[in-house]
């Protein structure tokens, strides 16, 4: 068919059909003959492009060849009810848990945008590995989650034609074809048994992305391609060489490759690694056996692994999965080939690019619960992943270095597999599975499946084993210390969760039980590989025994909710085993002690990491938690006595248990604590015991008890967002809960609102959560202490506390915090079957431990601290209130043998052993020391211990008495617990407890105080000598306590009296305008901190003002509406309408000419208006010339590299280290100043062009460098500032402590205005003679602009500065001020002008009937008065042009109220007048200095009245008498004339256009302050509008938009666009639209990015979370919701041109954003 392809593709196609009408089997060979030459594979690739071209035409062959109506046809008719998107990495998804049936449901953004989802629990997230859109899909969501375009209920497209495809269905099996001759050429010769990466070559793509595009029409193709892929007859025909013509006809080209093909692709299976088989499975010669080939689908799925899974092949078979009959076909091939998945993880070399796309397509077959069961149940699916993760495991494990006895072998943490996360893929999808119950249910009821899982928990027992450093510190520090935990957390713990989730009630005990005894034998097995008998090498630690951990919380599981009691699982466990089992995990507890504690401190920061891991939040649940309880467990099944001596000596600190004053080192234990650490480890040992008996969180609590504890831990340390709390509470952590997420999460929202208080933050603060006094009455410092990882956390809630009990009233102010002790809770016995835990408590061993530490605490032995005092009591208080029924006989030896502590006593109930006096004890404690035995006297019980620790601390001795009301309850909320209240608590409760303890209180406290009658009633009596020293010592603490409260409070007088004086910098520019404007001012050089006088004489020249000069285009961002612009998509993007665009326009450039030569007026087209300009502001401190020299010389670029950019000098002010780049030239006399003593410095300026010359890199225009546009400039900035209005609030709606966000500095008008006018040209005319032709009617600008057309500030500001540049007083120096009278007289001209021509603009918006009314109003005869509305109204109408009405009649620029009433054109001229009044009191407060304030604080009366009133143009102060009309004041008697003059200039020469003119008249001289966009409430509308809309630039759609909010321009960021000098978007936009400053929101990140000059910085975001939090990149992805306090700091920044200073971090982007 050469002929064919030499032709046209339109003959082609019409050829094509035709055969196929007459002779469809022909037709059909026709198309294969075109595939013979279009589809070659020994084709190089050079025509694979226009191969491509081709096929879009055939495909397209009854569309005429039109392949965009063929693909639109076809996405017509698109009948798959399933969405099926495909995406790869970094796409932005959404996920609804509403409405998901399975955690791995997604949905595209268009089918979440379709659907109903408003109210739901959604996130936005942002895909790691890729993913497919679940929509329509119920297996995996609710059908109420569907979009309108897809599920069952989606209307049937028509049919196509019949015949539509025919040459489409051939062209794609042979294109499928041509694909696996590909696939199997590219592993010719390739011998190796591993994967391998390929890489397609780029013309091989072309033909990936057409199947591709193909593949995305829709059902029609996709279903066709289907049936090919599954075509078992087709494939094996094709295998033996038939099927097709062009495979069977050997003189076909085709035929010999395809037969060598075949032969490549058997060579290419029998060569793959076969994965090793565990001993644990049966039938190991199923999963042995070679792989059947039978259909197109598994010889891809091969080649997929086989090519380490290539991106354009997943894609095509990923899209292929909304067939739901391909879908399960494709989840049966891909799990046979699953299990050597682990060969090619262990040795790819890009191992997380292989991880993510396993998960890719995984995740997409695996979260089916209908598939996974299928698979489970017929294709083996569990016992593939036990072979996978064996391949993964096993050839990693190493021998352990635990002892010579030692076989056991575990995974070798170091090992690249494990460094690199080879393992996580398997695991991962295997925890998706484990996701579906009924594959839990399988696997826990396979007793091979339990053993294999079993083998490889093995493999991380005592994992990172590490020796303890005793002589020198170590060499070198891993960098990966936490691997080991992460890697048990995702292989061990994650699966755990999965199995305890559907382990929730009695009908599954059985396989709970099942999984203890297999848990045992494997434990059994662990220790004899050990080698361990019964105790553990001191100096040595591992973290990591998650076989252990596993039976702790499958026992926990079982007791708590699943009915099972402790006898089933005692009858399994002995005493013994449970002794044995429980050594490693309080190994590892003590250990953890010991690293806090300082005793590994050798082993560098590894170790202290790693214990740290042990209980962070990420952790926790199945490390220490697990732990913890393990032990619990343990001590119901072993001897309290024993149990608790194990404790003791595993902490080594039994040798510290005696009463000697001394400890004897030789009878220390091996590793024992030195003497600086056992008063830790000690505390630590009865830490532990506290943790035992009063942390239950796997031992019955509630999930509500268990995040109400988590929550009040954070909550009390510190204040935290919400989520903070979420993350750092282990149970709504997603890794830990599972199915359980939602739940708890609903938890935590209701605990939220009974234990915090939720404190909003300010504009640029989140919204925290403070604890309530609920939150304090749970306080619980054992679990803090358990939870927190960080001391100063500690400390911090324990100050919080203290600070909760003096604002109740509860503690003393005058309390030092450290005599407050922990509040620890009461121990309770747990509920069910774990209530006897509480036996711990009934043990003499405990009790002699108790007595001990109150005797050496009595005797102020070191190794006792406050906090193992407080303990002691704790759990001595503990075993009273909660004392056996029964006891055991009072002893009444006085001899005890330390031969064990369990002999001191005869009775393990405390309230007998409470009253016995000890009197002897033998010593030493160990039987086998071989020293002799002595006798210690120590003559003390409990009782007359803690009575004699009372007196010691009690400010008052002999204070003690019984308290007759004392309840049985023992709470820390009722008195503070300081520690005499504590002993008098414990006091009570055993009086309250036995009338036999009560009498011996009263008997030994009248044996210690005998001159007491009473010890409920004590008075006062004589004191001995020790009871004397003790009330001194008392009497001088409490006078220092005094001393320090007076030092306070008269530092806090201090401070209040003197608030005012200690302002450092004034805010705002209020405070410059406030200042006595006529008094000379005096510098200080802030470097050196002399003033003038002591520097050069009078001569202030040395002298400079530190300030920063920008480039700023916000004059031209004015907008004559106060609304905020909206943003809009890029094709409805007009030109912006502010004051920059206004100004381009051709009929008002003469309102802004300069008056003097034509040299000055716009060059091309240019506006003298000020749009722009140099932006001056100052930090208001000085510095001397000379000094700054020094200090800029002393700056390096090493030092401050950011601030060296732009080709400027930046530096920091030497005082408030704000940025600067400019030193204005101060002066205070006429003498001429002379810089040549001076170094040259780019800094210094004493002239406007200087300034300019900073800027001009960002500048374009002449009109920039106009020094009366600058001077203009000057005011409209300080006007901005303000708000606008001299009289309105500065800014609205935005707190006082947002405003400490915005640095505002001042803008130094008086120097500025100084250097401008002196920078200008001196009149060679008079001034005064110009300004009197002015305002008398004679000028005309160049004879081309009447005087009624030009702008009046302008007008005014050109008229002042040449007057002031003449003024010898002013030139003399500026802060003697100038003739306020001249001035006003000036300001009254200007004033008469501007009213006129507001008259003027109003008549030409008055209907031509209203005009008629107004004219006849007065008679031709009627006395024209000046004052009189009525008579200048029908003046100027008479006086004007009747042509200029008739322009009236074409659409005006903006739309005025039609005017009828004389109030109205009051109000109309007063905004007319305004914006001159406001720039002349600005010129009268600066320049002339009149000595008057501004009334900026004024809120009482009009701003009309205000302004009128300090100009001068009213002489009465009531707001009634003073109004535009009688403000006028015409100083020429005739001024009808003057009027009449002013009008004339406004005729135009016959035949000529008023139009101009008229549009010059009517525009709007009320400009508003420039508004940022006004950004949607909800961020995701903002999203959805822009996600994938194109670059109006460049057509293309960019890859992160950014979406500019000064004009709303949609560029691209981080991307070249449209080639130009500056390539890059951002950074081009930013020169233009804001001289180099550009303000962008990231649309995929809500991040605003400031852009200034060449450096950025990240500003922050203006959209939080529903908790009032920032998302940062969307980790979170909850909805985003607008804080327009947010936007209205932003705003602020930008107009006072503060980011230099209110931003941090910033960055040199080097033109490339």
């Amino acid at each position: 068919m050469a002929h064919l392809l030499s032709g046209t593709k339109l003959n082609a196609c019409v050829y094509l059909r035709k055969c196929f009408e007459q002779d469809p089997g022909a037709a059909i060979e026709h198309v294969h003959a075109i595939c013979d030459e279009l589809l070659n594979p020994e084709d190089s690739g050079a025509n694979r492009e226009t191969a491509v071209d081709w096929l879009q035409i055939l495909f397209a062959c009854y569309s005429n060849g039109n392949y965009q109506e063929f693909s639109a046809k076809l996405t017509n008719v698109d009948s798959s009810p399933l969405c099926g998107c495909v995406w790869t990495a970094d796409f932005v998804a959404y996920r609804c848990r509403t409405c998901a049936t399975s955690p791995c449901m997604s949905l595209c953004a268009a089918c979440f945008e379709r659907g109903n989802h408003k109210g739901h629990d959604y996130n936005i997230f942002r895909s790691e590995a890729g993913g497919a859109c679940d929509c329509g899909d119920a297996s995996v969501m609710h059908k109420s989650g569907f979009c309108s375009h897809h599920g069952p209920n989606r209307i049937s497209p028509k049919p196509l034609p019949t015949g539509y495809l025919n040459v489409a269905k051939v062209l794609l099996d042979r294109m499928v074809l041509f694909l696996c001759h590909v696939l199997r050429s590219l592993s010719a010769n390739v011998l190796s048994p591993e994967t391998f990466q390929v890489n397609f070559p780029g013309n091989l793509k072309h033909l990936f992305t057409f199947m591709l595009e193909l593949i995305k029409l829709g059902s029609v193709i996709r279903s066709h391609l289907c049936n090919l892929l599954l075509n078992e007859p087709l494939y094996v025909s094709l295998l033996n060489c038939r099927g097709y013509k062009c495979v069977e006809d050997n003189s076909n080209h085709i035929c010999k490759l395809h037969a060598i093909s075949v032969r490549e692709f058997s060579k290419s299976v029998q060569t793959l690694r076969k994965p090793l088989i565990p001993e644990e499975i049966r039938n190991r010669e199923y999963f042995d056996r070679p792989l059947q080939y039978r259909r197109y689908l598994d010889e891809l799925t091969y080649w997929i692994v086989r090519y380490e899974f290539p991106e354009p092949l997943i894609l095509i078979l990923l899209n292929l999965l909304p067939d739901l009959k391909f879908k399960c076909e494709f989840a049966r091939s891909f799990t046979q080939h699953y299990s050597r998945i682990a060969s090619s993880l262990t040795n790819s070399v890009d191992v997380s690019q292989l991880s993510n796309r396993v998960v890719h397509i995984s995740v997409q077959l695996f979260s089916n619960d209908e598939i996974a069961l299928t698979l489970t149940n017929d294709a083996h699916l569990l016992q593939i992943f036990m072979i996978a993760a064996h391949n993964i495991i096993f050839p990693i494990l190493e021998p352990s270095t635990t002892g010579e006895s030692d076989f056991h072998q575990c995974v070798m943490t170091q090992s690249n597999e494990v460094r690199n996360n080879a393992y996580w893929p398997i695991f991962s999808d295997f925890i998706n599975v484990l996701s579906h119950k009924k594959c839990v249910i399988k696997f826990l009821s396979n007793p091979d499946l339990l053993n294999c899982w079993i083998q490889l928990m093995l493999g991380f027992s005592g994992m990172d084993l590490m020796k303890r450093e005793m002589q020198s510190h170590i060499e070198f520090e891993s960098n990966s210390t936490l691997l080991a935990f992460y890697t048990e957390r995702e292989a061990c713990a994650s699966p755990l969760w999965c199995f305890l989730d559907v382990l929730q009630d009695g009908s599954t005990a059985h396989l709970t039980l099942s999984m203890c005894q297999t848990l045992l034998v494997g434990l059994t097995d662990f220790f004899d590989a050990l080698g361990f008998e019964t105790d553990l090498p001191f100096d040595q630690l591992s973290f990591h025994y998650p076989l252990h951990r596993y039976l702790a919380l499958f026992i926990s599981n079982a007791l708590v909710h699943q009915g099972v009691e402790i006898e089933d699982i005692k009858l399994k466990l002995s005493e013994n085993d449970a002794l044995k089992i429980m050594q490693h995990p309080l190994h590892v507890l003590v250990a953890m002690y010991e690293v806090q504690c300082g005793m590994w401190i050798r082993n560098g920061a590894v170790i202290s990491t790693q214990s740290l891991a042990y209980k962070q939040y990420f952790f926790c649940t199945f490390l220490i938690d697990a732990d913890i309880y393990l032990l619990q467990f343990c001590a119901l099944l072993v001897s309290p006595d024993v149990f608790i001596t194990n404790i003791f000596e595993r902490c080594r600190v039994t040798n510290c248990l005696t009463i000697l004053n001394e400890i004897d080192e030789s009878m220390a234990p091996p590793g024992a604590p030195d003497s600086d650490r056992r008063p830790k480890m000690l505390e630590s040992a009865f830490l532990l015991l506290v943790s035992l008996l009063g942390i239950k969180t796997n031992v019955g609590l509630q999930a509500e008890e268990i995040i109400e504890s988590e929550a009040v831990v954070l909550l009390t340390s510190k204040e935290c967002t919400y989520s903070s709390l979420h993350d750092h509470i282990p149970q709504c952590h997603e890794s830990h809960s599972g199915t359980k997420l939602q739940h708890n999460t609903e938890i935590l929202v209701n605990c939220l609102q009974k234990l915090a208080i939720k404190k909003e933050g300010g504009a640029m603060e989140q919204t925290t959560y403070v604890p309530n006094e609920k939150s304090w009455q749970l306080y619980d410092p054992i679990f803090t202490e358990h939870r927190t990882l960080y001391k100063r956390h500690i400390r911090q809630a324990h100050e919080n506390y203290c600070r909760y009990l003096k604002s109740t009233g509860k503690l003393g102010p005058d309390v030092p915090n450290a005599d407050v002790w922990p509040p620890y809770k009461e121990i309770t016995a747990p509920s069910g079957v774990h209530s006897n835990l509480v036996s711990l408590l009934h043990c003499s061993t405990l009790h002699a431990f108790i007595y001990i530490i109150l005797y050496k605490s009595l005797h102020e032995h070191e190794v006792v601290t406050d906090t193992t005092l407080a303990l002691s009591l704790h759990l001595l208080e503990a075993s009273l209130r909660l004392s056996p029924n029964n006891s055991g006989p009072t002893s009444t030896s006085n001899l005890s043998r330390n031969t064990g502590f369990s002999s001191w006593f005869d009775s393990n109930d405390m309230q007998q052993n409470i009253m016995k006096v000890i009197d002897q004890i033998e010593a030493p404690s160990y039987q086998d020391s071989g020293l002799p035995l002595s006798v210690l006297h120590a003559g003390e019980s409990i009782l007359s211990l803690l009575l004699k620790l009372f007196d010691k601390f009690s400010e008052q001795p002999a204070a003690f008495s019984l308290d007759r009301d004392s309840h049985m309850t023992f709470s820390h909320n009722l008195d503070p617990p300081i520690r005499c209240n504590v002993i008098r608590k414990v006091l009570n409760l055993a009086a309250s407890l036995s009338k036999n303890i009560e009498q011996n209180i009263k008997v030994i406290y009248k044996t210690l105080h005998p001159v007491m009658s009473s010890v409920t009633s004590p008075n006062t009596h004589t004191l001995s000598a020790a009871d004397e020293r003790m009330r001194r010592r008392l009497q001088a603490r409490e006078a220092q306590k005094k001393m320090m409260n007076q030092i306070k409070l008269q530092q806090k007088q201090f401070i209040e009296n003197n608030e005012d004086n200690l302002t450092v910098v004034d805010e705002g520019m209020n405070d410059v305008t406030m200042t006595d404007v006529n008094a000379q001012p005096s510098y200080e050089c802030c470097i050196c901190g002399s003033s003038e006088a002591t520097r050069r004489g009078d001569d202030a020249s040395d002298f400079g003002l530190i300030c920063v000069v920008q480039p700023s285009t916000l004059l031209g961002h004015k907008k004559q509406t106060p609304k905020r612009p909206t943003p809009k998509k890029p094709n409805n993007l007009g030109k912006p309408e502010n004051f920059a665009t206004f100004c381009e326009k051709v009929e008002i450039k003469s309102r802004f000419v300069s008056l003097r030569s034509p040299a000055d007026l716009p060059e091309e087209g240019g506006s003298l208006a000020p749009v722009g300009g140099c932006h001056v502001t100052t930090c208001g401190h000085h510095v001397h010339i000379a000094c700054h020299a020094v200090y800029m010389e002393s700056l390096s670029r090493d030092q401050f590299p950011f601030l060296m950019m732009d080709n400027q000098q930046f530096f920091k002010c030497p005082l408030c280290r704000q940025v600067s780049n400019l030193v204005l030239q101060c002066t205070t006399s006429s003498e001429e100043r002379e810089f040549h003593d001076h170094p040259p410095l780019f800094s210094i300026a004493e002239s406007y062009y200087e300034v300019y010359e900073k800027c001009k890199d960002y500048m374009s225009g002449p009109t920039l460098k106009n020094t009366y546009t600058a001077f203009l400039a000057v005011f409209d900035h300080a006007l901005l500032q303000l708000g606008g209005s001299l009289l309105s609030p500065a800014v609205e709606d935005i707190s006082k402590t947002a405003l400490k966000a915005v640095v505002e500095r001042k803008i130094p008008i008086d120097s500025l205005c100084y250097m401008l006018i002196n920078n200008i040209e001196k009149p060679t005319h008079n001034v005064e003679d110009q300004w009197r032709e002015t305002f008398g009617g004679g000028l005309q600008v160049n004879n081309a602009t009447p005087i009624l057309c030009l702008d009046t500030s302008a007008l005014f500001v050109r008229l002042i500065m040449d007057l002031l540049n003449t003024d010898p007083n002013y030139k003399k120096s500026p802060h003697l001020g100038s003739n306020l009278g001249m001035y006003q007289s000036y300001v009254q001209d200007v004033y008469n002008l501007t009213f006129i021509q507001a008259l003027v603009r109003i008549n030409c918006k008055f209907s031509d009937d209203e005009r008629r009314a107004w004219r006849s109003g007065t008679s031709t005869g009627f006395k024209f008065v000046g004052s009189n509305l009525e008579c200048l109204i029908s003046h100027v109408i008479r006086s004007l042009p009747p042509r200029l009405f008739q322009a009236a009649k074409q659409p005006p620029p903006s739309v005025f109220t039609t005017v009828f009433s004389n109030q109205s054109i009051f109000t109309l001229i007063e905004e007319h007048l305004l914006p001159f009044m406001r720039h002349a009191s600005l010129i009268q407060h600066h320049v002339i200095r009149s000595g008057e304030a501004l009334p900026i604080h004024e809120r009482g009366r009009a701003e009309f009245v205000e302004l009128a009133m300090y100009l001068g143009l009213s002489k009465v102060s009531t707001d009634g008498d003073v109004d535009v009309v009688k403000c006028l004041d015409w100083k020429n008697n005739d001024s009808k004339s003057l009027i009449s003059s002013w009008c004339s200039k406004l005729l135009l020469p016959g035949g000529s256009s008023y139009t101009t003119r008229y549009q010059t008249l009517t525009a709007s001289n009320t400009w508003h302050a420039p508004k940022l966009l006004d950004l949607p409430d909800e961020y995701s509308s903002l999203f959805l509008t822009f996600r994938q809309t194109e670059c109006k630039k460049c057509g293309k759609v960019p890859k992160d938009p950014a979406l500019c909010l000064v004009c709303g321009e949609y560029v691209c960021y981080k991307s070249p666009c449209k080639p130009d000098k500056i390539p890059y978007a951002a950074c081009r936009h930013a020169r233009r639209c804001g001289a180099g400053t550009g303000i962008f929101l990231l649309i995929n990140t809500s991040y605003v990015v400031i852009i200034r000059g060449h450096k950025a910085c990240m500003w922050g975001t203006l959209y939080l979370d529903a908790h009032g939090e920032e998302d940062r990149g969307w980790s979170r992805g909850k909805p985003l919701y607008l804080k327009r306090e947010r936007l209205l700091v932003l705003e602020r920044q930008w107009i006072y041109h503060s980011f230099d200073n209110s931003c941090k971090n910033w960055m040199v982007h080097s033109q490339k954003l």
